[in-house]
């Protein structure tokens, strides 16, 4: 006894075939849109915590640099000596370096 297959017996595996494509498709494309807004966040996290940083730093350093303008403007004149002290007792060279 053979089996006659009617037309739309031969449609059904490629149809099954296109919609497991399509859902590979849709859900790839799901993921990838994940990823990427993922990604996005952390960069804007990343760089908004690297201008705090940077913001903080020159924060410091202008304090300083005031200070340094504050002991200027409170003496008449200030001498090597005078300003070797100030700048031991901010230890400069150890908390501030390139300033």
């Amino acid at each position: 006894m053979t089996y006659q297959f009617k037309k739309s017996d031969k449609f059904r595996p490629k149809l099954a075939m296109a919609i497991g494509l399509l859902i590979s498709v849709f859900v790839g494309y799901l993921t990838y849109y994940y990823y990427m807004e993922k990604e996005k966040i952390r960069l804007e996290v990343t760089s908004h915590d690297a201008i705090v940083l940077l913001e903080t730093s020159m924060a410091a350093y202008e304090q300083v640099l005031k200070s340094g303008v504050g002991f200027f403007n409170a003496s008449a004149s200030v001498s090597r000596d005078e300003w070797a002290i100030f700048v031991k007792a901010h230890k400069l060279d150890e908390y501030f370096k390139g300033i």
